[in-house]
């Protein structure tokens, strides 16, 4: 999926990014500070998507994250000959929905803010970044 593909390659420059600010040579504490924003960010985002490892225990209140939707709803597909219920269909719209809203943050994320800041770290001083 394009969105999944887009979050996982501004995931791993925003490491590269941390990686980097050894290097930077002006205005360290912004860049440095932009750097650990975005990766908040991305944080944000990967909870909604994937949920918190931490409350994934047994008895802990989480909320449902897309993955846990989309799970529910394929398990209804799953070693059964009813099929899917109307929860298994809802809880499928539920997930699409809340990765519809998803998407925009990701492609502004991906596409916006970390090319933006990866031209500001290399007018610093940090290295080019290849893909």
């Amino acid at each position: 999926m394009k969105v999944e593909h887009d979050f996982d390659k501004a995931a791993k420059q925003i490491a590269k990014f941390e990686k980097m600010l050894k290097y930077v040579t002006s205005d360290q504490a912004a860049l440095t500070q932009e750097v650990y924003q975005l990766r908040d960010a991305m944080h944000a985002i990967d909870l909604a998507l994937n949920g918190s490892a931490a409350r994934a225990e047994v008895g802990e209140k989480d909320h449902l994250s897309v993955g846990s939707r989309l799970y529910f709803a394929a398990s209804g597909l799953m070693d059964n000959s009813y099929g899917q219920t109307q929860l298994h269909v809802e809880s499928y719209e539920m997930a699409k929905a809340m990765l519809e809203q998803l998407e925009g943050d990701i492609a502004d994320l991906a596409n916006v803010q970390v090319p933006a800041l990866a031209k500001k770290l290399e007018a610093a001083g940090a290295p080019i970044i290849l893909d």
